[in-house]
């Protein structure tokens, strides 16, 4: 494989994640998927944590920021890199539903 297709095959599986990230953060937005289910999924370990919250409606930024400090989770922090513990304190926070 050459080097012009080595980049044309991993720019084609990064478009394939990003769409699905999409399709997650879309699917949140709507209500067609909880946020349980979106930290579970394994096509969300990409995505940042404060990038899912703030797909959830009527969650904007403070109240993002505000849940992510008060469970000592950083904003950057991506869902793979979630803990079991931090997955269920998020799903189980009623600040973000609503």
């Amino acid at each position: 494989m050459t080097a012009t297709e080595q980049r044309a095959a991993a720019l084609t599986g990064a478009n394939v994640v990003r769409s699905r990230g999409a399709s997650i953060k879309r699917a949140l937005a709507t209500g067609d998927m909880s946020l349980h289910m979106a930290l579970h999924s394994p096509h969300a370990g990409s995505l940042r944590v404060f990038a899912l919250l703030m797909a959830l409606p009527g969650i904007g930024e403070h109240r993002a920021r505000a849940v992510l400090m008060s469970h000592y989770i950083g904003e950057g922090r991506r869902v793979s890199a979630l803990t079991d513990r931090q997955r269920v304190l998020l799903a189980t926070d009623g600040r973000l539903t609503r």
